[in-house]
């Protein structure tokens, strides 16, 4: 409901918790855009000369890393998922609450499901043939067999599952922990693998906005 009644098209540090849980949520709700493999990069503001930013506009830039094995003609290049990376950086430098308690909506959102939106759909009609083609996730996007429809439950377990260990041990293990190493070994299977230096070495910036 906060996030309803507010402008976040703009950062700033009132804004801050609605701007990372608003992120962490579109993972789920708008995935073929802002999943948690994504990246993007944040403007952000704060006017007292004695805050962070020393009263001065940033950018704070997690654009997606290509993974070191990928070949400049593969078609679908794995990247390094540096939304959580982006985030966290953003909190750090900005957020006062904990920031589990900006990851649990989106957590329940996964587990519990929420009715798939127009925009969703419009994307996802683009990508079935391939996305169909894999059966983990054919049975998140096809459940019983049917490509889901505007207004059907989407219900993302496996999702739920990560962010609720993002929210229990922390970001940090999704790039040099138990959820890298296991990253670097399912990778592979989708056809180049993300290595550990990979995940370890993606970091965002913070840089002058243009």
């Amino acid at each position: 409901d906060g996030i309803r009644d507010r402008d976040v098209t703009g950062v700033q540090t009132c804004a801050l918790p609605i701007s990372v849980a608003l992120a962490f949520a579109l993972s789920v709700t708008l995935p073929s855009r802002a999943g948690i493999g994504s990246g993007g990069a944040c403007l952000t503001y704060a006017p007292d000369r004695k805050s962070v930013n020393g009263g001065l506009p940033e950018a704070i830039m997690f654009m997606p890393v290509a993974a070191s094995g990928t070949e400049a003609r593969t078609d679908r290049p794995p990247a390094v998922p540096m939304l959580p990376r982006g985030m966290f950086a953003l909190h750090a430098r900005y957020g006062k609450r904990p920031l589990e308690t900006l990851i649990s909506p989106a957590e329940q959102l996964a587990r519990f499901g929420v009715p798939a939106s127009r925009a969703f759909i419009r994307d996802f009609s683009l990508v079935s043939g391939p996305l169909l083609a894999d059966p983990n996730l054919r049975t998140v996007f096809a459940p019983g067999g049917q490509p889901l429809q505007e207004g059907g439950q989407l219900i993302q377990l496996e999702l739920g599952a990560k962010l609720g260990q993002l929210r229990a041990v922390g970001v940090g293990d999704l790039y040099q922990g138990g959820m890298a190493r296991r990253l670097e070994q399912v990778t592979p299977g989708a056809g180049v693998g993300i290595s550990m230096a990979d995940l370890r070495n993606a970091l965002p910036s913070n840089v002058a906005p243009i």
